[in-house]
């Protein structure tokens, strides 16, 4: 985990290139001991978008279990995404595509990602339509292409460290373009 969080935190500076020797300085500790946990780079670079994969998929079932209701499944997703992002800066520029000259595969991982992400949010909002709990103007695939694209825009900022609105203002966003303006209220 710690040459996970280390290249994480190297991914950080977009000028950075990262190489087993940069990788070894961060965590103090030789190549050698890299090697002894991770085969290459491109290794490296595949438990890090494995270790991702598991932060955006995992919440999308798990919130399955905890509520029906389906605006506040969004705003439990949205808070453990923003969390996630939030705490790993680096890692937004892998799942933008950005990593695609440190390895081998990861533009191609980070595009299934996102094609993964993507679709299962869709699909948990379908789930609430047909349950009636889909209650907004927008059809499922709306919901979800503006719940995405916010997640996309978080990612982008955490890269190009651009000004931010804090998370309760973007959720605010999010829930009155989906839900409409009464939708925070309507779930006081």
């Amino acid at each position: 985990m710690k040459i996970l969080k280390a290249v994480a935190t190297l991914l950080e500076d977009p000028s950075t290139k990262i190489t087993i020797n940069r990788i070894a300085g961060q965590v103090s500790v030789t190549e050698a001991a890299i090697y002894r946990h991770y085969r290459s780079k491109e290794d490296i670079f595949a438990a890090l978008m494995a270790y991702m994969e598991m932060n955006f998929i995992t919440p999308i079932n798990a919130v399955q279990q905890q509520t029906t209701d389906t605006y506040t499944r969004l705003k439990i997703l949205f808070d453990a995404y923003m969390e996630f992002l939030e705490g790993h800066p680096g890692l937004a520029r892998l799942l933008l595509g950005h990593g695609n000259t440190e390895a081998v595969g990861v533009a191609d991982k980070a595009k299934l990602l996102n094609a993964k992400i993507r679709s299962q949010i869709a699909l948990l909002l379908k789930y609430g339509a047909a349950g009636g709990g889909w209650r907004s103007h927008l059809t499922p695939e709306q919901g979800a292409e503006m719940f995405y694209s916010l997640v996309v825009a978080v990612a982008m900022e955490q890269m190009y460290s651009l000004p931010q609105l804090d998370r309760q203002q973007r959720w605010d966003i999010l829930a009155t373009a989906v839900f409409g303006p009464t939708a925070e209220a309507a779930h006081a």
